[in-house]
């Protein structure tokens, strides 16, 4: 049925967007205090479950093996940080995405790029976590210094 997309979609609908190091929205109001550490508190369960995955087989892991694991787990964070998928919800399928609508190519743009922003989730709020740590172990150490 996805061929029939290709033939009888005229006008394609609206399509979401993969940006690389998108701008903050300047009309968003600042998140809440208890929401960001939620975040850093979720970032960090994120980080000790790939942690967890990154030296579970230690003793069985051979060289640098596991230096590529915590290398690769570095770099999904990173590339979550730098990454937003933002699907266009209105165009997603029938009943609010649950069915594909086969006579649209358009929305099977706007799922994958649901499924993209899923797959980041864990590795934004990863990255969050450690930028947030970060910048507030610096506050502290400045505190302290002063």
């Amino acid at each position: 049925m996805k061929w029939l997309a290709w033939f009888l979609e005229d006008k394609p609908g609206p399509v979401g967007k993969l940006q690389v190091d998108a701008p903050e929205p300047l009309d968003q109001p600042p998140p809440k205090k208890w929401m960001i550490w939620v975040a850093i508190l979720l970032g960090i369960a994120c980080w000790e479950v790939g942690l967890l995955w990154v030296f579970a087989e230690w003793p069985s892991l051979r060289g640098s093996q596991w230096l590529l694991k915590l290398g690769g787990l570095s770099l999904y964070g990173w590339a979550s940080y730098r990454v937003s998928a933002k699907p266009d919800y209105t165009n997603l399928g029938w009943w609010g995405g649950l069915l594909d609508n086969p006579f649209r190519s358009s929305d099977n743009v706007n799922r994958w790029l649901f499924y993209l922003q899923v797959l980041l989730v864990p590795g934004q709020l990863m990255a969050y976590s450690f930028v947030m740590g970060w910048v507030i172990f610096d506050q502290l150490t400045r505190k302290l210094n002063s």
